[in-house]
């Protein structure tokens, strides 16, 4: 099973998670009132977790168009928070019968781990 090139996504700005938030009805304050956020203990707000596996499912369903195939399968599990202002890096990598997801800020945390099977449409 073939790859999709590594792509990044962001940096996340608050108009995205206003945007997302409006989109998804998400509208939980950790997402948008720093002064929610910073009394969770976090130094501003963070961004959905789901925005994150929507940049993923991107990823993986851009790749799988071009090569023909359908997702019939994405699961994900959410491991860190992702600060506002961070850039993603988005990786699939062939792994038995699924792609392996990953998606990783640019100071090395991995906040979001997944896996994508493909086939035929």
């Amino acid at each position: 099973m073939t790859a999709p090139a590594p792509r990044s996504f962001g940096p996340i700005t608050r108009a995205q998670l206003r945007a997302f938030a409006e989109a998804s009805g998400d509208r939980n304050p950790l997402h948008l009132d720093p002064a929610f956020a910073q009394a969770a203990g976090y130094k501003d707000v963070v961004a959905h977790g789901m925005l994150a596996m929507g940049a993923l499912t991107r990823l993986v369903t851009d790749h799988a168009a071009a090569s023909g195939l359908a997702l019939k399968q994405i699961s994900c599990r959410f491991a860190a928070p992702m600060p506002l202002g961070c850039t993603l890096m988005l990786k699939a990598e062939p792994a038995e019968d699924h792609l392996a997801l990953t998606a990783t800020t640019e100071a090395g945390s991995v906040v979001l781990r997944g896996r994508a099977r493909l086939g035929a449409p």
